[in-house]
């Protein structure tokens, strides 16, 4: 039998992990693409533009993903 969690206080809840695509957001100006290979990586680029302020947008392509920063 597992032993019951203990409960902690005050550990501080660390920063979402974007895996390193912040840093490409945040060099993205509006209108800038980028072509990723699947979708998980799609919504990641997508979502660390979101986080830090600014839109996107996603599309299939033929050859992969595209991930816009639109504004």
């Amino acid at each position: 039998m597992k032993p019951e969690p203990s409960i902690e206080k005050n550990i501080p809840i660390p920063r979402p992990s974007t895996r390193g695509w912040s840093a490409l957001a945040r060099k993205m100006e509006a209108g800038d693409s980028v072509l990723v290979d699947s979708m998980r990586t799609a919504r990641c680029v997508w979502m660390s533009l979101r986080t830090i302020g600014y839109k996107g947008a996603i599309r299939k392509m033929d050859d992969g993903f595209r991930v816009w920063r639109v504004a």
